[in-house]
């Protein structure tokens, strides 16, 4: 009977850890996706309103002298604001605004 308790007492606390470990690789995606959605939905007003600003700007600037590498940094920032990588596509289009002379100063 005493070499029953003791396996099982064994058995427990061996396991323990193990299940604790399993359990907390899961809670880690779930919160890493939640950290992921929190930052899109705090980017994208910022992504939409600055392609909104290119796209005002594009047509007096189509004769600035870096236009064309503008406008590929802006689509690639579009492409970027579409996907999950919103805060760098907005970082793309900032660029491109500033590159053709059109960024609005921001208020301090």
């Amino acid at each position: 009977m005493k070499q029953l308790f003791v396996v099982t007492t064994a058995t427990f606390l061996f396991s323990v850890p193990l299940a604790l470990a399993a359990s907390n690789d899961n809670a880690a995606p779930a919160m890493a996706s939640n950290q992921k959605a929190a930052a899109a939905e705090t980017t994208a007003p910022r992504c939409i309103a600055l392609e909104a600003e290119f796209d005002k700007a594009e047509a007096a600037h189509k004769a600035a002298p870096h236009f064309k590498e503008a406008l590929a940094l802006e689509t690639e920032g579009k492409t970027l604001c579409a996907t999950d990588k919103v805060a760098a596509g907005a970082k793309y289009v900032e660029s491109a605004l500033k590159m053709i002379d059109a960024m609005k100063p921001t208020k301090s």
